[in-house]
């Protein structure tokens, strides 16, 4: 009787292969839990065997097996830019500078009604109008 052992999927490289689709399978199904990535992407789990006789008298083949998956993309971010030129150059912004700030309407809605603005601050925070009709 032999004391070799036949070649199996299951014990293939010493059980490698199961060890690269664990691997694989778990990058898979984190993308797949991945907000930013599409939920309907198909994901593909690739294994390969490669097997390559040692020598002329095919009595011995070495065998390379690999793992690799195909993920789904990062879901790109979208922004949106308002382009102007200075005439020197053309300068990006993130919002119209030819409108006029939510600040600057309600300070001069206040104004025009009679009241008093404290605290303005256009930095994006709301001014504090008292007084107003």
């Amino acid at each position: 009787m032999s004391d070799y052992k036949e070649i199996t999927l299951e014990g293939l490289n010493n059980g490698q292969l199961g060890a690269l689709f664990d691997r694989e399978l778990a990058k898979v199904l984190e993308n797949i839990a991945d907000q930013n990535t599409s939920a309907t992407a198909t994901r593909t789990i690739v294994l390969t065997v490669k097997m390559r006789p040692e020598d002329e008298s095919r009595e011995a083949v070495k065998i390379e097996v690999t793992g690799a998956s195909k993920l789904a993309p990062v879901s790109p971010s979208r922004a949106y830019a308002v382009l102007s030129f200075d005439g020197e150059r053309v300068r990006a912004y993130q919002n119209d500078p030819k409108q006029a700030l939510l600040e600057e309407i309600a300070v001069a809605e206040a104004r025009a009604n009679g009241g008093e603005v404290k605290n303005v601050d256009f930095t994006g925070k709301k001014p504090v109008i008292a007084g107003g009709r």
